[in-house]
C-alpha cells in the first residue's frame, strides 16, 4: 500500500488479471496495463504500472542542462501536453524544467515514456547499445532505421559503433501488447524472417516485414 503524492487516496499492489484488467490504463504513462503489476486505487479509478509509480520527482536527463520534475498537471487539469521529442501528445505524466526562468528557447516537456528510455538503451532490433544523442556532429540527414523518417537532430538515439539510429517513436513502441480481438499477445517484429508474406488482420493489405 503505497500514497502517492498526486492523488488523495491510497493505492494497492495488484497482480494483473487478463479478465479483470484488460481495459485499465495506467495514468502516467498512458499505456494499458497488460501483464504489468500496478498499483490500483482502492477508491477510485486511478492506476499506475508499478514502474511508472517508482519515477522519481525529480532527475537529471541528457537533453536538458537543468534537473527536470515529474508533473502530473496534465492528467489533472484535463490537457495534453506535446513531448519535446518527436511531438506526442499526451495527456498523461511528463517531466518539465525545475528551473521557472528557463532561458531555453524551447519549453522542454518530456512524456513518461521517453524518459523510461535510459541514456545507454538496448533495443531488440540492434546488436550494439543506443545512446542519447546530445551533440550534432554528424553532418547531413539522419533517418531513423526503425521507421525511415527523418529525426529531430536534437533528439534521437545513435549507436557509436556504427551508422545506425533510432527516433524517439520507435524507441517508445511497446516491445509486446494485446489487442482486443486476438488471445494471444503480439510481438513486435523487426523483419527477422523477411522472405515470409506478411498481411494486417484489419486492413488486410499486405505488410512490409522490413519497414
Amino acid at each position: 500500500m503505497i500514497k502517492y503524492f498526486c492523488h488523495d487516496h491510497h493505492l494497492k499492489l495488484e497482480k494483473y488479471d487478463s479478465v479483470r484488467d484488460a481495459k485499465k490504463q495506467c495514468q502516467a504513462c498512458i499505456l494499458r496495463i497488460d501483464s504489468y503489476d500496478f498499483y490500483n486505487c482502492l477508491q477510485c479509478d486511478f492506476i499506475l504500472h508499478e514502474v511508472c509509480a517508482g519515477l522519481p520527482r525529480k532527475l537529471a536527463h541528457a537533453l536538458h542542462r537543468h534537473p527536470l520534475v515529474l508533473d502530473p498537471s496534465p492528467i489533472l487539469d484535463y490537457h495534453s501536453i506535446g513531448c519535446s521529442t518527436f511531438g506526442r501528445d499526451s495527456n498523461g505524466f511528463g517531466y518539465k524544467c525545475s528551473k521557472n526562468d528557463c532561458d531555453d528557447e524551447i519549453t522542454i516537456q518530456i512524456d513518461v515514456r521517453c524518459i523510461l528510455v535510459h541514456d545507454c538503451f538496448t533495443h531488440k532490433s540492434h546488436e550494439h547499445p543506443l545512446f542519447i544523442s546530445t551533440s550534432y556532429s554528424r553532418k547531413g540527414t539522419i533517418y531513423c532505421n526503425g521507421c525511415k523518417d527523418i529525426v529531430r537532430v536534437e533528439y534521437y538515439m545513435q549507436c557509436t559503433i556504427c551508422t545506425f539510429s533510432m527516433c524517439y517513436r520507435c524507441a517508445t513502441i511497446p516491445h509486446e501488447l494485446h489487442y482486443k480481438f486476438d488471445p494471444h499477445p503480439l510481438s513486435l517484429c523487426y523483419g527477422e524472417d523477411a522472405e515470409k508474406t506478411y498481411w494486417c488482420e484489419v486492413c488486410e493489405k499486405e505488410v512490409n516485414p522490413r519497414e
